[in-house]
């Protein structure tokens, strides 16, 4: 039996990477390093807020002018994004509807994202307000596939871990999903390939957001988990 839906935020919900490649790149050409295309902010998805923008940057440049140059590039990244990472931030199509189903159907809904959590609060009030009784980012807790944080959003929704089933589009979320003991739910229309959802513990995948509700109550009456 499941109670609750815990969701990832960046390519589950909504897409986040025209929005984080705005941000990336502002920081870096603020101090005069190259900028990076979309295909490469793709790649570094799905880390800690932290690993994520420290991939953007080039390996030598952070050696040579080392962690102090790290920190005060990182600082820019932060405030560019808390400024304007909505800007350019917008739902999947059906997710918005998908989960007002879902809380209809009596489910108890939650965000966990790798994302600091400030900027995962901004957003999800921003795109999603009032649909969600727990959201948490990197910050209190350590970052996905860490389960404490999974753990912690189920125990603010009031229900055993064993009971939620856990979405989201990439690798760690599906091994936060099987560390903390829930049902893990990929998407197929995030920025992971299927296989590697399924490698890493995705027991079902849903491949369009309209079908969320229909599979999670399959995933409910132990259709397809």
């Amino acid at each position: 039996m499941l109670d609750a839906v815990l969701f990832d935020l960046d390519g589950t919900l909504a897409d986040t990477v025209p929005s984080l490649v705005a941000c990336v790149n502002h920081a870096l050409a603020q101090y005069g390093l190259p900028v990076r295309d979309e295909s490469v902010i793709l790649s570094l998805i799905g880390a800690g807020e932290r690993d994520f923008f420290r991939g953007a940057i080039d390996e030598d440049v952070l050696r040579t002018r080392g962690e102090a140059f790290f920190e005060e590039i990182f600082r820019c990244y932060v405030d560019y994004c808390a400024a304007h990472t909505c800007d350019l931030i917008v739902p999947y199509a059906g997710v918005t509807e998908a989960i007002d189903t879902l809380r209809e159907e009596g489910y108890r809904l939650g965000v966990v994202s790798n994302k600091a959590h400030a900027l995962v609060v901004q957003i999800t009030e921003t795109l999603f307000p009032g649909r969600f009784s727990a959201v948490i980012g990197v910050g209190e807790y350590p970052p996905k596939p860490d389960p404490t944080v999974a753990v912690a959003a189920a125990k603010m929704l009031g229900v055993r871990p064993a009971r939620c089933v856990f979405v989201g589009d990439s690798e760690f979320d599906m091994m936060t999903a099987v560390n903390a003991g829930m049902a893990p739910l990929g998407v197929s229309w995030g920025y992971r390939p299927v296989m590697l959802l399924k490698r890493h513990g995705a027991a079902a995948i849903c491949d369009d957001p309209r079908e969320l509700p229909q599979v999670i109550d399959a995933c409910r009456k132990g259709l397809i988990l």
